[in-house]
Parts: C-alpha cells; sequence; structure tokens
C-alpha cells in the first residue's frame, strides 16, 4: 500500500501543473478569476473528475497489485500515461 500511496505523491518529479487539474489554464482563459469561481472550479474537480476517473483507475490498480496481476498494474499506468499526456 505504501508503494502504491508513493505512485500518488506530488513529490513526484512530474511538477505540481499535473496535480492542478487544469487549474492554471482556467485561469488563464479566465474562467477562474475569483474565490468564487475557484470554489466552483475545486467543486467541480471533487464531484466530477475524481470519483469518474481518478478514484475507479486507483482502486483497479490498487486491487491489480494486491493480488500481484503486475501485468495488469502495467496495463492501467500506461493507459494513465496516455489520458495525462493529452
Amino acid at each position: 500500500m505504501l508503494r502504491l500511496l508513493q505512485l500518488a505523491s506530488p513529490a513526484l518529479p512530474v511538477g505540481a501543473f499535473a496535480y492542478s487539474q487544469g487549474l492554471e489554464q482556467a485561469t488563464l482563459l479566465g474562467w477562474v478569476t475569483d474565490e468564487a469561481s475557484a470554489s466552483e472550479w475545486i467543486a467541480g474537480v471533487v464531484t466530477e473528475v475524481l470519483p469518474r476517473l481518478d478514484l475507479p483507475v486507483l482502486a483497479e490498480t490498487y486491487a491489480a497489485w494486491a493480488v500481484g496481476d503486475l501485468p495488469r498494474v502495467r496495463q492501467l499506468s500506461a493507459k494513465q500515461r496516455v489520458i495525462w499526456n493529452k
């Protein structure tokens, strides 16, 4: 479990931008301009993005890791790299 949680750490050398859920871009585009719009953006991430993509993939990866299914862990990891790099 500790190794799996390390994969989710913002300390990994991928930059904090990867964990912003696009907030920098939303700010540059003028979608987030104040506390109210930032709150709305963050609420959207928590209610829409995390439960529909990040958490299900994490759960499936954890389940594969728990039973030693390393090919499945690698497959899920590769899919996430494709999604993150779009």
